[in-house]
């Protein structure tokens, strides 16, 4: 399925990032570390943003539509933390603005 998505994307030149599990964790929780702790990312997102989320992985999409959110519009959070920025800083390098053209 991701192969799927990846050509799509490249056909319609979209922009696609691959964001890597700890570093969305990272963006979440404040930490790369989950410690196998599930209920930990959706306690982070309500805490945070003011979200419930059922599970974890509702909980790190949200948290991934957000980080999204952010890189695209920048000021959409006004007070992002010292993790939170350091996984937009690295995001921003790796999102190629032109898909499909190399």
């Amino acid at each position: 399925m991701g192969g799927v998505i990846r050509l799509v994307c490249a056909a319609r030149h979209v922009p696609l990032l691959t964001v890597a599990p700890l570093s969305l964790l990272k963006f979440i929780t404040g930490s790369g570390r989950s410690g196998g702790d599930k209920s930990a990312t959706p306690l982070a997102v309500y805490k945070r943003w003011n979200v419930e989320c059922r599970s974890s992985h509702v909980a790190e999409s949200y948290g991934l539509a957000r980080l999204g959110a952010m890189i695209v519009q920048p000021g959409i959070d006004s007070f992002p933390t010292d993790a939170m920025r350091q996984v937009l800083d690295v995001n921003r390098t790796r999102l190629d603005p032109n898909p499909g053209t190399s």
